[in-house]
């Protein structure tokens, strides 16, 4: 069987989120967010055989500001990120293609 896949694959820019606990407490942090759906169509008939979508996040900063600890800061490169979150959509979005051994 002849087959295609067609879908919409939607990653934004890193989203800040900021949050005040108090004055002597902070947290901000900045997340990709992503989205996929997808579609296995009949190459002949145009018919749907399946489909599937996946949402999915990665953060690539943090900062952590405490009264009673020193503050805490983490990065990534976005770039690596993008490529990770883009793989993971795609890992489940295609899960149902992949073969499977169950024990009888």
């Amino acid at each position: 069987m002849d087959t295609l896949v067609v879908g919409d694959l939607d990653v934004a820019l890193p989203r800040p989120s900021v949050s005040l606990r108090s004055f002597a407490q902070a947290k901000a942090s900045a997340e990709l967010v992503g989205a996929i759906s997808a579609r296995l169509l009949d190459a002949r008939s145009g018919a749907t055989i399946g489909s599937d979508e996946a949402r999915g996040a990665r953060t690539v900063a943090r900062v952590d500001i405490g009264a009673e600890r020193p503050p805490r800061f983490a990065a990534v490169d976005p770039e690596g990120e993008h490529a990770r979150l883009v793989s993971f959509l795609v890992w489940n979005v295609t899960d149902d293609l992949r073969g499977r051994w169950v024990r009888p």
